[in-house]
């Protein structure tokens, strides 16, 4: 069972969709995510959580003082997991759940009632069901990001990603055992990026 780390919400428990092979985040990759993410004040407004599965980016963000989060997520298993999961916690009100593919949001952002920008993106696909550099091109070319907006993407150690995408300027790149978290930003234009670029942290070495 997964837990909301901290906030308003830290400490509840929340569900992973039963009968679903999934991969989850874990709680101390997620703890460091946000750690960073509090870095970069990028906890704020309107969050997007992408092949959301348990919901858990989406929530903790809600639980550290975002205030809406849409969640995608096609599968209708791991759909109503995430709704249950955000009326037991207490944050349905400031929530939304989409059964829609991925690919068709990006396409389409008008589809969630809101077509942007979030300033927050969360984006945790499979590994294997995915093409990084296409999937990471379109969400830069679309209306879901703009100036400000924080763009997480959770992917293998394996998979290379670019220090830049299109608007897009790589943050961080820290590596978790067989797990990568590559932050990016759409920088503001006084934005000063004297902590921004390239930051690739190998923070445990081994998959064990």
């Amino acid at each position: 069972m997964l837990r909301i780390i901290a906030g308003t919400a830290g400490g509840r428990r929340i569900e992973s969709p039963p009968g679903q092979d999934l991969r989850p985040m874990m709680d101390k990759v997620r703890a460091a995510l946000f750690d960073m993410l509090w870095h970069f004040d990028a906890i704020q407004g309107r969050v997007l959580d992408m092949y959301a599965g348990s919901g858990a980016v989406g929530m903790e963000a809600l639980s550290r003082g975002a205030d809406f989060a849409d969640f995608i997520e096609f599968n209708s298993t791991s759909a109503r997991t995430i709704q249950s999961n955000l009326e037991s916690i207490g944050l349905a009100a400031q929530g939304r759940v989409h059964r829609r593919k991925a690919e068709d949001v990006i396409a389409k952002p008008a589809l969630l009632g809101f077509a942007g920008p979030y300033n927050l993106i969360s984006i945790t696909p499979p590994y294997e069901e995915v093409d990084y550099p296409t999937l990471a091109q379109k969400v830069a070319a679309s209306t879901l990001v703009g100036p400000g907006t924080v763009v997480i993407f959770e992917h293998s150690k394996y998979v290379e990603m670019a220090e830049a995408i299109g608007p897009l300027v790589r943050l961080r790149d820290r590596r978790y055992g067989g797990t990568r978290i590559s932050i990016y930003e759409f920088p503001l234009e006084s934005d000063d990026t004297e902590d921004e670029g390239h930051d690739d942290v190998d923070d445990e070495g081994s998959d064990e």
